[in-house]
């Protein structure tokens, strides 16, 4: 557990995931130093906001730092990882996630695809709903300038990653699965059946009292079912507990009734493309209205929601369009 003299480094501190946990840090108030191959955009910010960044990764780095973050993106061999683990002084990206997620009302979203704008559009209902969450998203998002906000409420909302069974170490209050799929499939022995555990086992520790959001057609969910021991909603499009009917999809976006079984709650708007992005909206509807958030700020939200970067993001539309996506899709 970090204790806030702690001096935290963070190894590859410009990545999406470390880069979340470095913003919430420096927000509450850490020493915060970190390191990257090159400078960015997001290197940068953090820069603004106090934290000590090095370009390039040397074991001086860390000489004076308490406590030294690494991601399973870093390979044995880095400098500043043989020094920390020298000095007995690691930390798992996943396990300062863990704290955040196991301590708090944590609410963990996985999945093969789709996480990343599911997380976002969650966090933003809730804050539109007055929930105020923490949130540590897998993408910069413009609606949080960035890749993280800190909340004052007790609720996390947070990717839980699966490629590399980090996921295990997460017991959330509440969770959602996007999908299952062939996916990482190296982190687990190229076998889809302990990926399938591996899933089994996050569903299973979600705690009893809480709630697990499952996508109604998904193939693989059934197989993971006997694990979970809270209660559970399906969500879909045209089928689920929550659904979206009386879909129209345009170039730029959609619309859909969204209901909750029988009942039609209302009309959704969202100005993001596709139907995998009425799919992560009804997933986060869900989640949202379970936890008491009303329709009307639920539907603003979505409609504010302006995407996560590189997830299909609209660069230009003149002289033609320009598309920049990160084609990361498992499948």
């Amino acid at each position: 557990m970090l204790v806030k003299t702690d001096k935290v480094h963070l190894i590859g501190i410009g990545g999406y995931g470390m880069s979340a946990l470095a913003k919430l840090l420096l927000e509450m108030g850490y020493s915060v130093s970190g390191s990257d191959l090159a400078p960015s955009d997001i290197t940068r910010h953090l820069e603004e906001m106090g934290a000590e960044i090095s370009i390039g990764h040397h074991a001086r780095n860390v000489q004076d730092r308490d406590v030294v973050i690494y991601s399973t993106a870093i390979p044995e061999e880095n400098d500043e990882l043989r020094a920390g683990k020298e000095a007995g002084k690691v930390l798992h990206r996943s396990e300062l996630l863990a704290e955040f997620l196991n301590s708090n009302t944590g609410i963990a979203v996985t999945g093969a695809h789709g996480k990343t704008t599911t997380t976002t559009m969650l966090a933003l209902i809730m804050e539109r709903g007055g929930l105020d969450p923490t949130a540590l998203i897998g993408g910069e998002v413009q609606d949080f300038s960035g890749t993280a906000r800190l909340g004052k409420s007790n609720y996390v909302v947070a990717e839980a990653d699966e490629s590399d069974q980090s996921f295990s170490r997460y017991r959330p209050t509440y969770a959602m699965i996007t999908n299952i799929e062939a996916d990482h499939l190296e982190h687990y022995n190229g076998s889809f059946d302990q990926l399938l555990d591996g899933y089994g086992n996050f569903v299973a520790n979600i705690k009893p009292e809480g709630l697990l959001i499952i996508p109604k057609e998904d193939k693989w969910i059934g197989e993971i079912l006997p694990r979970v021991r809270c209660r559970k909603i399906t969500f879909g499009i045209g089928s689920g507990d929550y659904r979206a009917e009386k879909v129209v999809l345009n170039s730029l976006g959609s619309r859909y009734s969204l209901f909750r079984e029988q009942e039609d709650l209302g009309e959704v708007s969202l100005n993001v493309p596709g139907k995998h992005n009425i799919y992560n909206a009804v997933a986060a509807a869900a989640m949202a209205l379970e936890l008491g958030v009303n329709f009307t700020a639920l539907g603003g939200a979505l409609a504010a929601f302006q995407g996560a970067k590189r997830r299909f993001q609209i660069l230009a539309w003149q002289p033609f369009m320009v598309v920049d996506d990160y084609a990361h899709h498992p499948t």
